[in-house]
């Protein structure tokens, strides 16, 4: 089965989750809710998508369609395409492990808040530059922009919930992007 742009994006989200609901789903990808159920529910009649624990959950055959879609989309990719991913992934696990140190810092109270934004900034900045490389790859993986400005809008206001802990923290919202990329360098490699 051939996928669309957005069914794609909903599934890879889905997959990334393994279980998510459907208000949960519009805000990540940036889509209207109407537009979610649509496309939750044509997935599901067609059966790649499960009811699971309040959300929605992929099924092995869904999961094996996602697999087979970013193949595809690594082979258009090319060679260098691939070997770019690869070099992006090494700057943001760089980036991922400023952040982890940041969150460190803050977790022990060894950094007063000051710094804690300087650092977040910074790890922000390097973030920005990868997402935008990225998305001359995978133009989709600009979702994670927006997520990130807003939690780190929200840690300079002095909700520090959004370093490490709230469901769209940065460092969620980092795992989340990470994993995403993890996912096609897996595929990569076979």
């Amino acid at each position: 089965m051939e996928l669309l742009d957005e069914e794609f994006l909903v599934l890879n989200q889905v997959d990334l989750r393994y279980a998510v609901d459907a208000r949960t789903l519009s805000r990540v990808v940036g889509m209207k809710p109407e537009r979610i159920e649509e496309i939750l529910s044509r997935l599901a009649r067609l059966g790649h998508l499960r009811r699971d624990e309040g959300g929605w959950a992929l099924t092995e055959k869904s999961r094996e369609i996602v697999r087979a879609h970013r193949r595809k989309l690594l082979e258009k990719l090319g060679e260098e395409g691939r070997k770019s991913l690869k070099k992006l992934n090494k700057r943001m696990e760089d980036a991922g492990f400023y952040l982890k140190y940041t969150v460190a810092r803050h977790q022990l109270g060894a950094d007063g808040p000051l710094r804690i934004v300087e650092s977040m900034e910074e790890v922000h900045r390097e973030l920005t530059a990868v997402i935008n490389e990225l998305s001359k790859l995978l133009p989709y993986f600009t979702i994670y922009l927006p997520r990130l400005e807003h939690a780190l809008l929200k840690i300079k206001e002095g909700d520090y919930l959004y370093i490490d802990w709230h469901p769209d923290s940065y460092h969620f919202v980092y795992f989340e992007l990470h994993a995403d990329l993890l996912n096609y360098l897996r595929e990569d490699e076979g």
